[in-house]
């Protein structure tokens, strides 16, 4: 009887194991699995490791974005504070706009700026610019309509045709500059909007046609300092 039970119990087992471990095949077969990353990452990361500012800033780039791997964002952070952390001026700015919006690390007004101002320091356009705006703004720093105008001129100067509007915009109100109809109608002109004919004809009215001269002698002498600027960098 024994002998007979032991039978049954092999042939429940024979029976059995092979859709058992079919199971367990697909169960693995339907796992998520983690994708290869690419020799070039790879090696990117060893520099990083080795604490190289650009690599740094590059890893941080490739897990903002998910390029050619999965999308990181503290990752991302992480990487751009260690780059930032060593001066490497476009990870300062990156990591900015990372506490500027919450991207990867708790939203921080205060670090934003922070950063901002260390990339600004350095001549990055773009963080002169969020700069002007904390400080237009009020937002991480004490708000400061003077050092708002200062930066978006510093940005303008350089050819950004958004810091130029809001350059426009200081001299036509009166906004941390005195009122300057004549440099507001430069400004607008370098901006170059795509419907700002109009807003210029406006302009204009509040200019007398000697104003509307200088103004258009002004916004050729800025264009041709930002050429000028541009190419010996």
């Amino acid at each position: 009887m024994r002998s007979l039970f032991s039978k049954f119990k092999l042939f429940i087992w024979v029976s059995v194991a092979p859709l058992w471990l079919l199971a367990l095949g697909l169960q693995s077969s339907c796992q998520p699995q983690a994708e290869p990353v690419p020799e070039s990452v790879r090696q990117l990361q060893i520099k990083a490791e080795q604490g190289a500012a650009a690599a740094q800033f590059s890893l941080g780039s490739i897990y903002e974005y998910g390029n050619d791997v999965a999308k990181d964002l503290p990752k991302a952070s992480k990487w751009y504070q260690k780059s930032a952390d060593q001066g490497f001026a476009q990870a300062q700015l990156n990591l900015a706009h990372c506490y500027d919006f919450g991207i990867g690390v708790s939203r921080n007004l205060v670090e934003a700026a922070k950063w901002y101002t260390k990339a600004a320091d350095q001549g990055v356009i773009q963080a002169q610019f969020m700069l002007a705006e904390c400080y237009e703004a009020g937002r991480g720093v004490p708000q400061d309509q003077s050092m708002a105008f200062a930066l978006y001129k510093k940005a303008a100067d350089q050819g950004m045709d958004r810091a130029q509007y809001r350059v426009y915009r200081c001299y036509f109100h009166g906004a941390g500059v005195e009122k300057d109809f004549v440099a507001a109608y430069a400004y607008y002109k370098l901006a170059g909007l795509e419907d700002g004919e109009k807003k210029l004809s406006f302009i204009e009215r509040q200019m007398s046609s000697e104003q509307i001269v200088k103004g258009q002698i002004l916004a050729k002498k800025i264009q041709s300092e930002i050429e000028k600027n541009a190419l010996s960098r």
